[in-house]
């Protein structure tokens, strides 16, 4: 065991050391990546007297809003509930609480690879007496993000390279190989939204969808790379 432990600490000590005499940079790779899916968010609420009334109406309509948004045939849709709650509602009068039905919430996430159709789901929806539409949110998929990422290693270790490169000629010494690479930082593109709820229904009395434009988003990596020093 004590003979572990002196290996062990006899390896960390000769790898300290090459860190002492090498060159550490840090690489840096900032891709800016066009979204490819676009996500939109529906939330049918209903307040009744009976919880079976409350539920039996928000089902109906979540249904209908559902199938409505199959109809248009999205590429790569993909659809969620994430969220179904049915709960008294009570309303404070007169010193009390006082019941006032049930209410009832369901959720439905809606995305897809076709973009340029968020503005008609916002349509629909608003059409179909939705008073809660929040999105669109565009993203990046997974499959995107990866080829993307691979990339970006690329970049970012041909960043630390030439970095590295230009201290040693600076320093007048000869630059090694790469012995001790991390990944110190990874920035992927969060779901931000385009249009928010208000800006969609302020949309949604026009008889066209309107036409909703998309940016692009960062990727940005860094690597630390050390380099020996010959």
């Amino acid at each position: 065991m004590k003979l572990i432990t002196l290996v062990f600490l006899s390896v960390n000590l000769l790898f300290a050391g090459e860190l002492e005499q090498g060159i550490k940079v840090v690489g840096t790779c900032k891709l800016k990546v066009k979204p490819d899916m676009v996500s939109l968010s529906f939330m049918v609420e209903t307040l009744k007297q009976s919880v079976k009334e409350s539920t039996d109406f928000a089902n109906k309509e979540y249904n209908a809003l559902l199938a409505k948004i199959k109809s248009l045939k999205l590429k790569n849709a993909q659809f969620e509930t994430y969220e179904y709650n049915t709960s008294p509602h009570r309303v404070y009068e007169n010193k009390k609480h006082i019941l006032k039905g049930y209410k009832t919430r369901i959720g439905l996430k809606v995305s897809t690879s076709e973009m340029d159709k968020a503005g008609q789901v916002l349509q629909l929806g608003s059409e179909m007496g939705q008073n809660f539409i929040d999105g669109p949110f565009p993203f990046i998929s997974d499959e995107k993000f990866k080829r993307h990422y691979e990339k970006c290693l690329v970049v970012a270790s041909k960043d630390a390279q030439d970095k590295a490169q230009v201290l040693a000629k600076s320093l007048g010494v000869s630059m090694g190989k790469a012995f001790n690479i991390n990944e110190v930082s990874l920035t992927r593109p969060q779901l931000r939204p385009e249009l928010g709820m208000l800006g969609a229904m302020a949309k949604s009395n026009s008889s066209a969808p309107p036409n909703i434009e998309f940016g692009k988003s960062d990727i940005v990596m860094q690597l630390e790379v050390y380099f020996t020093i010959n």
